[in-house]
């Protein structure tokens, strides 16, 4: 089970990596390509569990510790609120975009 968790994290990690790079070249005025675009929206679905077409806060903490990103509630729901531009209370494809991007330029 702890190799099968492990990989797990391992493949969620490489596909948060790619969706960097994707926005990366976005936001330096490079168009995307579909299979750019494909992969971004691959990694937002793996992230999304629920499959309600949103990332919810719970989601956003669950990939983040599988990353190893430990941060106290209190931190999570600041990353997540700073995230969610429309308030809502959930992440649009667009809105995770900015936030992936965000994480790159720290």
């Amino acid at each position: 089970k702890i190799y099968a968790r492990r990989a797990e994290m391992m493949e969620n990690h490489a596909k948060i990596a790619k969706n960097a790079l994707i926005i990366a070249g976005r936001i330096k005025g490079k168009s995307m390509s579909d299979d750019m675009m494909t992969k971004l929206k691959e990694a937002f679905d793996a992230i999304d569990t629920d499959k309600s077409g949103a990332i919810e806060l719970n989601e956003l903490k669950n990939v983040l510790v599988k990353l190893g990103v430990n941060l106290s509630d209190d931190q999570y729901t600041a990353v997540f609120n700073a995230a969610d531009k429309d308030g809502n209370g959930k992440l649009s494809l667009e809105e995770y975009a900015s936030l992936v991007n965000g994480a790159m330029n720290m």
